[in-house]
Protein backbone atom coordinates (compact mmCIF):
# COMPACT_ATOMS: atom_id res chain seq x y z
CA UNK A 1 0.00 0.00 0.00
CA UNK A 2 1.21 3.54 -0.63
CA UNK A 3 2.22 6.23 1.67
CA UNK A 4 -0.40 8.34 0.74
CA UNK A 5 -3.16 5.87 0.58
CA UNK A 6 -2.22 4.71 4.19
CA UNK A 7 -2.20 8.12 5.26
CA UNK A 8 -5.97 8.99 4.32
CA UNK A 9 -6.93 5.44 5.38
CA UNK A 10 -5.31 6.85 9.20
CA UNK A 11 -7.17 9.77 8.47
CA UNK A 12 -10.55 8.43 8.13
CA UNK A 13 -10.35 5.75 11.22
CA UNK A 14 -9.19 9.57 13.25
CA UNK A 15 -12.31 10.37 11.66
CA UNK A 16 -14.55 7.36 12.61
CA UNK A 17 -12.75 7.28 16.00
CA UNK A 18 -13.43 10.98 16.76
CA UNK A 19 -16.94 10.56 16.11
CA UNK A 20 -17.80 7.32 17.79
CA UNK A 21 -16.04 9.40 21.24
CA UNK A 22 -17.39 12.70 20.47
CA UNK A 23 -13.75 13.89 20.86
CA UNK A 24 -12.70 17.50 19.87
CA UNK A 25 -11.37 18.54 16.32
CA UNK A 26 -7.94 19.05 17.43
CA UNK A 27 -7.81 15.57 19.78
CA UNK A 28 -4.62 13.84 18.99
CA UNK A 29 -4.83 10.55 17.16
CA UNK A 30 -3.21 8.47 19.62
CA UNK A 31 -5.54 9.58 22.37
CA UNK A 32 -8.28 9.10 20.05
CA UNK A 33 -7.03 5.48 19.25
CA UNK A 34 -6.29 4.79 23.16
CA UNK A 35 -9.56 5.94 24.46
CA UNK A 36 -11.36 3.26 21.86
CA UNK A 37 -8.45 0.37 22.63
CA UNK A 38 -7.94 0.34 18.29
CA UNK A 39 -4.53 -0.15 17.04
CA UNK A 40 -3.34 2.28 14.08
CA UNK A 41 -3.67 0.37 10.91
CA UNK A 42 0.13 -0.51 9.93
CA UNK A 43 0.15 -2.26 13.68
CA UNK A 44 -3.23 -4.05 12.47
CA UNK A 45 -1.39 -4.96 9.17
CA UNK A 46 1.68 -6.46 10.80
CA UNK A 47 -0.39 -8.05 13.17
CA UNK A 48 -2.03 -9.91 10.46
CA UNK A 49 0.85 -10.19 8.16
CA UNK A 50 2.73 -12.56 11.15
CA UNK A 51 -0.57 -14.47 11.99
CA UNK A 52 -0.21 -15.66 8.58
CA UNK A 53 3.37 -16.26 8.57
CA UNK A 54 2.72 -18.51 12.02
CA UNK A 55 -0.04 -20.34 10.02
CA UNK A 56 2.67 -21.05 7.30
CA UNK A 57 5.58 -22.47 9.80
CA UNK A 58 3.24 -24.28 11.77
CA UNK A 59 1.67 -26.21 8.69
CA UNK A 60 -1.74 -25.43 9.30
CA UNK A 61 -2.14 -23.86 5.64
CA UNK A 62 -3.15 -25.47 2.41
CA UNK A 63 -1.11 -27.70 0.50
CA UNK A 64 -0.18 -25.35 -2.15
CA UNK A 65 0.79 -23.09 0.10
CA UNK A 66 3.55 -25.19 1.52
CA UNK A 67 6.34 -23.50 -1.31
CA UNK A 68 5.69 -20.11 0.11
CA UNK A 69 7.17 -21.25 3.73
CA UNK A 70 10.84 -19.62 4.44
CA UNK A 71 13.20 -21.59 5.31
CA UNK A 72 15.55 -20.87 8.66
CA UNK A 73 19.01 -19.38 8.59
CA UNK A 74 20.16 -22.91 9.84
CA UNK A 75 18.65 -24.55 6.85
CA UNK A 76 20.33 -22.24 4.50
CA UNK A 77 23.80 -22.69 6.28
CA UNK A 78 26.25 -25.88 5.33
CA UNK A 79 27.48 -24.53 9.19
CA UNK A 80 25.56 -25.82 11.70
CA UNK A 81 26.97 -23.66 14.04
CA UNK A 82 24.57 -22.49 17.11
CA UNK A 83 24.28 -18.70 17.02
CA UNK A 84 21.75 -16.63 18.24
CA UNK A 85 19.76 -16.34 15.52
CA UNK A 86 20.19 -19.50 13.44
CA UNK A 87 16.60 -20.42 13.21
CA UNK A 88 15.53 -17.10 12.51
CA UNK A 89 13.86 -16.87 9.26
CA UNK A 90 15.67 -16.52 5.80
CA UNK A 91 15.20 -12.82 4.17
CA UNK A 92 15.35 -13.30 0.17
CA UNK A 93 18.30 -11.27 -1.48
CA UNK A 94 15.75 -7.75 -2.49
CA UNK A 95 16.70 -5.80 -5.73
CA UNK A 96 13.94 -3.63 -5.31
CA UNK A 97 11.87 -1.90 -3.03
CA UNK A 98 8.37 -3.53 -4.40
CA UNK A 99 9.75 -7.36 -3.61
CA UNK A 100 11.57 -5.87 -0.56
CA UNK A 101 7.93 -4.75 0.91
CA UNK A 102 5.88 -7.95 0.07
CA UNK A 103 4.97 -10.50 2.08
CA UNK A 104 7.84 -12.99 2.56
CA UNK A 105 10.78 -10.61 2.98
CA UNK A 106 8.49 -7.78 4.87
CA UNK A 107 7.15 -10.57 7.33
CA UNK A 108 10.37 -12.82 7.58
CA UNK A 109 12.01 -9.27 9.16
CA UNK A 110 8.80 -8.86 11.13
CA UNK A 111 8.99 -12.34 12.41
CA UNK A 112 12.90 -12.30 12.86
CA UNK A 113 12.42 -9.12 15.26
CA UNK A 114 9.70 -10.91 17.80
CA UNK A 115 11.03 -12.08 21.40
CA UNK A 116 12.12 -16.27 20.91
CA UNK A 117 9.00 -16.84 23.29
CA UNK A 118 6.89 -15.99 20.78
CA UNK A 119 8.06 -17.65 17.48
CA UNK A 120 8.26 -20.51 19.26
CA UNK A 121 4.95 -20.74 20.65
CA UNK A 122 2.92 -23.31 19.65
CA UNK A 123 -0.53 -21.37 19.64
CA UNK A 124 -1.39 -17.88 19.12
CA UNK A 125 -3.11 -17.37 22.30
CA UNK A 126 -2.43 -13.71 23.96
CA UNK A 127 0.54 -13.81 21.87
CA UNK A 128 0.80 -11.11 19.60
Amino acid sequence: MSAAASKVLERVQYHAGRLVTGAAPRTPYTDVLHELGWATLAARRDYQRLVVMYKLISGSVPQHLRPLIPTTRQAQSQLRLHLRNSVDLHIPRCRTNIYKNSFIPYTSRLWNSLPRHITDSPTLTHHF
